[in-house]
């Protein structure tokens, strides 16, 4: 029992900082587009696969 408490506690510790790196990536990419998007529709096709690179890292 004492072994699956102490895991619980490393995933917790890892799973935390990865969840809001997720979830502070989702808003820069939706203010990309926001800003982009009164610009042109060019600007916001040349932006997209640079904002894919971070989400695939």
């Amino acid at each position: 029992m004492k072994e699956t408490d102490s895991f619980r506690k490393k995933v917790i510790y890892l799973v935390f900082p990865i969840a809001f790196q997720q979830f502070m990536l989702a808003p820069v990419g939706a203010s990309d587009e926001v800003m982009l998007g009164k610009l042109s529709q060019d600007s916001m096709s040349a932006v997209s696969p640079a904002s894919q690179v971070t989400f695939s890292v």
